[in-house]
């Protein structure tokens, strides 16, 4: 078989593609919910708990956008519901 410019850079082309099953990671296992809150830090344990409290309160009162404020210098956490488009 006579060898051309185009077979040889096709070949050439071809062995640089990265052979994806030997070289593949893993895909990193699911983190569950208790997986996450026993290694989390006590500011992301307070982030997910207050969004998951702001999510709980929208479900049940969608007529209102929901919005969080903790402030660690008077130790209060502050959910509020604003009425959206000015209806009551």
């Amino acid at each position: 078989m006579k060898s051309t410019r185009r077979s040889f850079l096709g070949g050439v082309a071809a062995a640089s593609l990265p052979v994806a099953t030997a070289t593949a990671n893993p895909a990193p296992a699911q983190l569950s919910i208790d997986d996450f809150l026993s290694q989390a830090s006590s500011s992301e344990r307070m982030r997910y708990h207050t969004n998951a409290l702001m999510d709980a309160l929208a479900e049940m009162h969608p007529e209102r956008s929901w919005r969080s404020h903790v402030d660690h210098e008077y130790y209060y956490a502050l959910i509020v519901g604003d009425v959206r488009g000015g209806t009551v």
